[in-house]
C-alpha cells in the first residue's frame, strides 16, 4: 500500500468515526430539544458519510476476491476479540462498570460475528441483526436476543 493509499484509508476511518459521532450528537440534541442543532449534526454526519464512501470507492482495489476477504475479516475479528478482552480487564481495573459492560457486549457480538462468518457459504440462512447490540441471528429471529435480551421487533432482516 502506498503512502497515499494509507492516507486515504486513514481518511476513510476518520470520516466514518466522525459521521457516527455526529449522528449520536444529533440524537442527543433531539433529546434535549435542540432541533436546529440536531439538523446540523445530521447534515455533518451525512457529509462525512459521503467522504467515507468516496474514500472507500477509491480504495476498492484493496478489496480482493471473497476467499481473501474472508481471511482478512477473520483476522480482523481475532484482533478485535483480543482487544475487547484486554479492554474489559482495564475497565474492570478502573472500576468503569458501564464501559466494562459495553465492552463485554461488544466481545460477545464479535464472537458471534466470527462464528457466523465461519459458516459463510455453508448455509442459505437468512440473517437478522439486533439493532441494540449487533448480534446476528441466523434463520429465524429469536424470542429474545441472547446478548442484550432485546425483543424480536428489534431485529432487522438483512437481504
Amino acid at each position: 500500500m502506498t503512502e497515499s493509499e494509507r492516507n486515504l484509508a486513514q481518511a476513510f476511518a476518520s470520516e466514518s468515526v466522525m459521521a457516527a459521532k455526529n449522528a449520536m450528537h444529533a440524537l442527543k440534541a433531539d433529546k434535549e430539544g435542540h432541533r436546529k442543532e440536531a439538523v446540523l449534526f445530521r447534515a455533518l454526519a451525512s457529509g462525512q458519510q459521503v467522504h467515507a464512501k468516496k474514500a472507500l470507492m477509491l480504495l476498492r482495489g484493496r478489496v480482493r476476491e471473497t476467499s481473501l476477504n474472508f481471511d482478512v475479516a477473520m483476522d480482523a475479528l481475532d484482533l478485535i476479540i483480543d482487544t475487547y478482552r484486554e479492554s474489559i480487564v482495564v475497565a474492570a481495573r478502573d472500576k468503569s462498570s458501564a464501559i466494562e459492560s459495553a465492552l463485554a457486549q461488544f466481545l460477545k457480538t464479535a464472537m458471534n460475528h466470527k462464528s457466523v462468518l465461519g459458516r459463510m457459504g455453508k448455509t442459505d440462512a437468512k440473517y437478522h441483526v439486533c439493532r441494540i447490540c449487533g448480534f446476528i441471528a441466523e434463520g429465524k429471529v429469536p424470542e429474545q436476543c441472547p446478548v442484550c435480551r432485546a425483543v424480536p421487533e428489534q431485529f432487522q432482516a438483512i437481504d
